[in-house]
């Protein structure tokens, strides 16, 4: 069963494999199905110009993070 929306969490740093990082943020009682996946704010710069996705950021985008989406 595939989601009907894909959440993207940033975090300043983390020590948490990446797999295991979702557990940090329980999705399970939102109203629709969610995929969820946490990145570090390294990380996600290493990605800028390299992601195809749609971005809405829901609490406006942090200077820091860069000018994706």
């Amino acid at each position: 069963m595939g989601s009907d929306l894909d959440v993207v969490v940033l975090v300043r740093e983390t020590g948490r494999p990446f797999p295991e990082r979702r557990r940090d943020f329980p999705a399970e009682d939102l109203p629709v199905p969610v995929d969820l996946v946490v990145y570090s704010l390294e990380e996600w710069r290493r990605m800028k110009g390299r992601l195809r996705w749609k971005i809405r950021w829901l609490k406006g985008r942090p200077d820091y993070v860069g000018t994706q989406g």
